[in-house]
């Protein structure tokens, strides 16, 4: 490497660790809340909470016309995005289900 190649990445280091400096950290890290275990920034605001309807436990939506059990594990809740809609479900289930895995096999779709 040469000399002039040397300073310009000299000066390319030092443009950069003043713009990191330069960042407002304080300012994001007060906009963020806490939501189910994860961060999320002012985005989680703007989200609309919207009705979904969460079936558990390898149930079929085709099963809720014929299935009476099926019907009864029908969970609704609110919530921005299907992730958080199933997560929601299993902390109502958490007694029933043997593991967080037991999401994997939720099914989830709008009310």
């Amino acid at each position: 490497m040469n000399k002039s190649a040397n300073t310009t990445a000299a000066r390319v280091a030092a443009w950069l660790a003043a713009a990191v400096q330069e960042l407002p950290v304080a300012s994001l890290a007060a906009s963020r809340s806490v939501t189910h275990e994860m961060q999320y920034g002012e985005m989680v605001e703007t989200l609309p909470l919207k009705e979904w309807l969460v079936l558990p436990f390898k149930h079929d939506w085709d099963d809720l016309s014929r299935s009476r059990e099926a019907r009864e594990d029908l969970v609704r809740v609110w919530a921005a995005t299907r992730g958080q809609a199933k997560y929601k479900a299993y902390e109502r289930l958490q007694d029933y289900c043997h593991s967080i895995k037991a999401m994997l096999h939720f099914k989830v779709r709008r009310a």
